[in-house]
C-alpha cells in the first residue's frame, strides 16, 4: 500500500502497518498459539523502526513448537 517509495524500496510504515494486523507467516503455527510469554509491540512511523518486547521466560513453559507432520511422495 506503499504509494510514497518507488517499486523496490516501498515498506510497511510508508503503507497502511495496520493490515499486519493479525498477520500470520504460518497458518499451521500461528504466533498466539506458539509462544504463551507476554509480548508487546510498537511501531514508530517516523523513523519506520518496529519494537518488539519480550521480556525473559522458560520456553519450557511458554513455548508450543508446532507439530511436524511430514509426508512423503516417494
Amino acid at each position: 500500500m506503499d504509494e510514497t517509495n518507488v517499486r523496490g524500496q516501498r515498506n510497511v510504515i510508508d503503507g497502511e502497518a495496520e493490515l499486519l494486523q493479525g498477520f500470520e507467516f504460518n497458518l499451521n503455527a500461528k504466533l498466539d498459539n506458539t509462544i504463551y510469554a507476554p509480548y508487546t509491540t510498537a511501531v514508530d512511523r517516523p523513523t519506520g523502526k518496529l519494537t518488539v518486547n519480550i521480556p525473559a521466560f522458560v520456553s519450557a513453559n511458554m513455548i508450543s513448537a508446532p507439530g511436524s507432520e511430514l509426508t512423503s511422495n516417494f
